[in-house]
């Protein structure tokens, strides 16, 4: 008989697919490692050997995106192996961790303790880095797991940018601070739904370390969970309350550099900034940013509205005009790629999984967690990321029962 609970083997399956889903490590990034894809899919097979996990299940899970891929290799007139293989991959670590256990909450609560103690290291660690920088860099220069500017030692990366700048940012174990800001708040709401949103000394050091991270995506949902805070306290009064926590927001954001300077800059900028890289050449690789990103992305859209560009990287406007820019706006290249029939089906996953997980910890206000969801996934690329995708797409993926 299975036990309810989550087994020792499990956590460290987990374990694995956070670290695999921060890119900290540079092994574990499929476009620095194409072995990395091939890596992840042989230990996610693994455990659903281990675990007896039926294979089908999976199969029947997928049928939408075999479909999905069938017609865009027959638009495009090309089949792009390693696109149809990463996100098959990427859905598997989660399917074989869900239909391993029986219990839902057990996941998500050992996900919440786990990035706990991982929020902790990275405090040790961010002190250490406001302290003594180089003392901490020739530290992690003897075991070093990123091969890139940035160092890494598994459990915290020193991200390039705080290196060679006077800012020091938090990046915990992830690639950089914004995307280690996202697993935090994602445990953090989970920790809020376990105690009904109960103020005490671990939800306050989850808020010192978003607020280490000085990422604006971490500071948003931070006010997003304020908000839902107020509501869960004070629904008889809600709509009395809320101006005044709109009061609040409005000054913290407008006293918030990183808020009001970065997001009032980018929109105002968006539309110059990508005619200049549209004009100009760049010699490097460059993330052109969020908003001016969008613009690039929907350069795309209203080329293959439908379905998207699929894995046909090379039909996209910055491929065709030899351009070298990238946009980091997760919403906007997700619409892209996968055109309006692909983004329907994220939003409305994206709907009906808040709901599933409030649901699961029967916590009133979905529509809050809908919005964290939104805007993570408008600032970073993480929806195709296994832990991401145990949030995301958790409704989908926990249909399949009649398979366990």
């Amino acid at each position: 008989m299975r036990m309810l609970t989550i087994n020792s083997i499990n956590k460290w399956f987990l374990f694995f697919l956070i670290l695999y889903s921060a890119d900290g490590i540079s092994f574990f990034n499929h476009h620095s490692t194409p072995v990395a894809t091939i890596f992840l899919f042989a230990v996610s097979f693994y455990w659903l050997l281990k675990n007896r996990v039926p294979f089908s299940g999976f199969i029947i899970l997928m049928m939408p995106w075999f479909v999905y891929c069938l017609l865009s290799f027959i638009y495009f007139g090309a089949v792009r192996p390693m696109f149809f293989i990463i996100l098959p991959t990427s859905f598997l670590g989660v399917y074989v961790l869900i239909k391993s256990n029986i219990n839902m909450k057990i996941i998500f609560n050992s996900y919440e303790r786990i990035i706990f103690i991982l929020a902790k290291i990275s405090l040790f660690f961010f002190s250490w880095q406001v302290l003594n920088k180089s003392s901490l860099i020739s530290f992690f220069s003897f075991f070093d797991f990123n091969v890139g500017n940035s160092y890494n030692n598994i459990l915290y990366t020193i991200h390039h940018r705080s290196i060679v700048s006077d800012m020091t940012q938090n990046s915990g174990f992830a690639w950089e601070p914004g995307p280690f800001s996202c697993f935090l708040i994602l445990s953090l709401v989970i920790y809020l739904l376990q105690t009904n949103f109960k103020l005490d000394r671990r939800g306050f050091i989850y808020v010192i370390t978003i607020l280490s991270t000085f990422s604006t995506t971490g500071y948003l949902c931070l006010i997003i969970l304020f908000i839902w805070y107020v509501y869960l306290k004070n629904r008889n009064h809600f709509f009395k309350i809320v101006p005044i926590a709109l009061l609040l927001t409005s000054i913290f954001y407008f006293n918030t550099s990183i808020l009001n300077e970065k997001i009032f800059n980018e929109i105002t900028t968006a539309e110059n900034d990508l005619e200049f890289y549209i004009d100009n050449d760049v010699e490097q690789q460059t993330s052109i940013g969020r908003f001016n990103g969008f613009l690039l992305n929907l350069k795309d859209f209203k080329r293959y509205p439908i379905l998207g560009y699929g894995g046909n990287f090379n039909s996209t406007f910055a491929e065709e005009n030899n351009l070298k820019i990238t946009s980091t706006m997760g919403l906007g290249n997700y619409l892209a790629q996968y055109g309006i029939v692909g983004f329907i089906f994220l939003i409305t996953a994206f709907y009906r999984s808040s709901f599933f997980i409030s649901n699961l910890y029967k916590i009133e206000g979905f529509l809050f967690l809908f919005l964290i969801y939104l805007t993570i996934c408008f600032s970073f690329n993480l929806i195709e990321r296994s832990l991401f995708i145990l949030f995301f797409f958790i409704y989908y993926i926990n249909q399949v029962k009649f398979l366990k």
